[in-house]
């Protein structure tokens, strides 16, 4: 069976400066797969790609079986693939509802999207509790919770989650990491970019390790928590 998500070749250079080069990456249905680096290693850029963000200067991009090289975003999302920005990017002078409905602004049947919508609160109770409640007046956890749901509103195959732990303090990342991980167990794919790795690898089946735009490393979670490269290179502890 083919992957859900295939990255084959893809550069991305902004002007002169190449971003990422030639990476190539695999996500299946059913896995969290993280893409591991230090900042500047090309993790938000990979992830731009693939969700038609950043135009690619080679390479393909097939999700479902679909070429969606050079796909608008708006057709990628229709496809089944979601993108949840670094920084979350909520709406902060809207309430969490109006920020929910936004993420389905494809969606024409009422039913459908209120269905989703209580889906979404189940998932999130605290959400729920803060439905009227203005976006930008939330704690970093829970705007996070909501960027993440907002995603979710599409009801997509796959998720991806570009730093989902930036500026939260340590109890904060643990309830968003076990979000992520009760939102895999669901049976949505998940592509995780973070820069907190033990943290990644704790929730993901796989994970690339990034390094000045290229896939330095792959294994399992336990692979790359047990390598030596990796606690060298990525971590910057010594060996």
């Amino acid at each position: 069976m083919s992957p859900l998500l295939r990255l084959s070749g893809v550069s991305v250079s902004y002007g002169p400066v190449a971003a990422i080069r030639d990476i190539s990456l695999e996500v299946n249905e059913g896995e969290t797969v993280a893409l591991l680096g230090a900042n500047g290693a090309g993790k938000t850029t990979t992830l731009r790609a693939a969700t038609g963000l950043a135009p690619l200067m080679a390479g393909q991009v097939t999700f479902a079986d679909q070429d969606i090289t050079g796909w608008r975003t708006y057709r990628i999302v229709r496809a089944g693939f979601v993108h949840v920005p670094q920084g979350r990017a909520i709406f902060a002078d809207q309430t969490v509802e109006e920020n929910l409905l936004l993420g389905a602004w494809s969606l024409r049947d009422r039913s459908r999207l209120l269905a989703l919508l209580e889906r979404e609160y189940a998932r999130f109770p605290r959400l729920a509790e803060r439905r009227r409640q203005l976006a930008g007046t939330l704690s970093g956890g829970e705007q996070q919770m909501l960027a993440i749901a907002r995603g979710l509103m599409s009801d997509p195959r796959c998720i991806a989650l570009d730093e989902p732990s930036l500026g939260l303090a340590p109890l904060l990342v643990r309830e968003v990491m076990e979000a992520i991980r009760q939102l895999n167990a669901s049976g949505i794919t998940v592509l995780l970019v973070e820069q907190l790795a033990t943290v990644a690898l704790a929730v993901s089946h796989r994970a690339y390790v990034l390094q000045r735009g290229r896939v330095v490393l792959t294994g399992t979670g336990a692979e790359l928590l047990a390598s030596p490269e990796l606690v060298q290179s990525y971590l910057g502890v010594g060996s």
